[in-house]
């Protein structure tokens, strides 16, 4: 716009309140299942309500269910129409303002007169109201969403009425055209709560939906064509020929021997075995309309099925090419060790702390997905890793946002994964800053050696705070316990950040508070000893340890229970069925007693 003149959006409060963006996520995933659901029911109900309901009346109570779920699904499809024309119209809602936010007639003080833009922009808006209004995602949305079959009402009762009445709703088909998006986003959803990982996976239940649903319109096609054909005095139709209805007279009056569920388990069972080409020959098409639908479910079958195949051969593909990756590079470290004829402890370790990588991340590369990330997400992303770490710190936990983000990205990049028994810090080494347990166990030993465990470090403890501040020498041993992964929150870093965004107090405050911290934990070290973990058990208390061979021996027998169970379980079916137990084999029914006291 012109000097002096900012033109912010200005919206009615009921325009705002019916067009404003879902804030929250959940709500909008709850929008696109309800949107996916009810999709999916107008795609099953509007065919088989022709096919197989043709007395379905609105005035009639024993469709009440039908009536209560169209009213709900016809509601919430008109609410996301009006929400579409509303969304649009908001776009363009601009309103001029001058710099004191006054609707007023001058720009910038300037004296100019302002009623021609205003003209022009009431104008525009104008126009974009009607190019809204005829656009392809508000007409799809209207057109599927009108309660057409209502106007049967008009009509009198009679057979012909629910045959109107059905037929009337086939507008709602329209909506299978925002079928595919509705599915894509929860499947997204699915993917994002880590629900299904595989995208194979995730493209297999999409086909198998498509497959499912194909089927039930071939099925209710099939049994309408025939039907059709029987009203027209055909007697040869496949449901006649099944025992289904009988043609009464010449005129084509069907009457139903059959019930509604065995007609559509037999035109569901036909499709299937028609569209993935496997028919028996036990029902085949009597007539040429029969014989032409037969056709045209062949081809949709075979397009179907082909891309199932292809899918499933990517599915088995993608499920193994990362465990595939994965084994090659280890076969490929292990010839390195074997060459390098390292000992077998250290050679256990590396292959121990590779699976550990495999577990944790399924053959992904952390630094390569964070390289290829911008920067704001990868500040996200330390924020996300990082933040409650540091904020766990006691005289940072007031800190304010700008303060913990910038901490947190200084952290982020200081991040060691240490293997079992592995020396994070020794006696002498100068402590470079404070150390985060984000995962693992850490030991803090002292001792010649370091034989006694003063302290234990999980996930959100801190070890040397105070080196924050002042240079200090380790005087301990911080050793790995399991496998673990710390940040190390530099200390030099720390003052340069702090220099900038705290004030003296504020900072003579974080000192005072992290000395006098670190004073009490030494007198709390000295007064209560080592950690319970230090003593040694006596007795037969020792073999409750978990690297214990009685343990060890525990578990083995734990499998072999389950062996068993999975070995006889199978047979004390069949010697259900036949009328005989285990009672006959005194063995066996002493060995099953033994494994279940055992389980006890």
């Amino acid at each position: 716009g012109k000097e002096g003149c900012i033109y912010p959006i200005k919206v009615s409060m009921s325009a705002w309140q019916s067009s404003r963006p879902i804030r929250s996520k959940r709500l909008q995933h709850v929008r696109n299942l309800t949107a996916a659901v009810l999709c999916t029911y107008f795609a099953v109900s509007i065919p088989l309500r022709i096919a197989f309901l043709p007395d379905f009346d609105l005035g009639s109570r024993r469709c009440l269910g039908y009536i209560i779920l169209d009213a709900i699904a016809n509601s919430y499809f008109l609410w996301e129409t009006v929400d579409i024309l509303f969304r649009s119209s908001v776009e363009a809602t601009v309103v001029p303002i001058d710099r004191d936010g006054r609707d007023g007639d001058t720009i910038g003080g300037g004296g100019e007169n302002y009623t021609a833009a205003a003209k022009s922009s009431s104008s525009k808006r104008c126009q974009f109201h009607s190019r809204a209004l005829l656009s392809v995602q508000f007409l799809l949305a209207a057109l599927s969403t009108l309660p057409l079959e209502y106007l049967a009402l008009l009509l009198p009762s009679s057979p012909s009425r629910s045959v109107t009445t059905n037929y009337l709703m086939l507008n709602r088909t329209l909506m299978l055209l925002n079928l595919p998006r509705h599915l894509s986003n929860v499947f997204a959803l699915l993917e994002q709560a880590a629900i299904v990982r595989n995208i194979g996976v995730l493209r297999a239940w999409k086909l198998f939906f498509v497959m499912a649903l194909a089927g039930h319109w071939c099925g209710c096609g099939f049994f309408l064509v025939a039907k059709g054909q029987a009203l027209r005095g055909n007697p040869y139709t496949w449901p006649e020929a099944l025992g289904i209805y009988l043609v009464t007279d010449t005129q084509g009056t069907v009457e139903m021997v059959a019930n509604t569920p065995e007609a559509y388990i037999n035109s569901l069972y036909w499709a299937y075995i028609t569209m993935i080409t496997t028919g028996f020959g036990d029902i085949v098409p009597l007539s040429i309309a029969e014989t032409v639908w037969c056709i045209f479910c062949m081809y949709v079958g075979v397009v179907i099925s082909t891309f199932a195949i292809a899918n499933l051969q990517l599915l088995v593909t993608s499920m193994d090419a990362a465990l595939a990756n994965f084994q090659r590079k280890t076969e490929r470290i292990k010839m390195y060790m074997k060459y390098r004829k390292l000992p077998s402890t250290l050679s256990s370790r590396i292959v121990s702390f590779y699976d550990y990588q495999w577990d944790l991340l399924k053959g992904a590369d952390e630094e390569q997905v964070l390289e290829e990330l911008p920067r704001s997400l990868q500040q996200q992303v330390a924020n996300f890793m990082c933040r409650d770490l540091v904020a766990s710190i006691p005289f940072l936990r007031k800190a304010n946002n700008a303060l913990l983000n910038a901490l947190a990205e200084c952290a982020e990049f200081n991040l060691s994964i240490y293997s079992p028994s592995d020396d994070i810090i020794k006696p002498g080494e100068r402590i470079k800053g404070v150390l985060l347990i984000f995962r693992g166990d850490v030991e803090v030993l002292r001792g010649s050696g370091g034989v006694v465990v003063e302290r234990k470090l999980q996930r959100f403890d801190r070890f040397a705070d105070e080196s924050l501040f002042i240079g200090k020498v380790c005087d301990r041993f911080v050793r790995a316990k399991t496998f673990c992964e710390v940040y190390l929150l530099p200390a030099d870093e720390f003052q340069h950040i702090i220099k900038f965004q705290c004030d003296d107090s504020h900072i003579a405050y974080m000192k005072e508070t992290a000395l006098t911290l670190a004073k009490s934990s030494a007198k709390a070290n000295k007064m209560f000893g080592s950690a319970e973990d230090a003593v040694s058990l006596q007795g037969f208390k020792r073999h409750f340890l978990p690297t214990s061979n009685f343990r060890k021996i525990w578990a083995c027998l734990q499998l072999v229970g389950i062996v068993y169970y999975f070995w006889t379980l199978p047979l004390s079916m069949m010697n259900f069925f036949r009328q005989t137990t285990f009672i006959d084999s005194a063995a066996m029914l002493s060995l099953g007693y033994v494994v279940d006291i055992f389980f006890v």
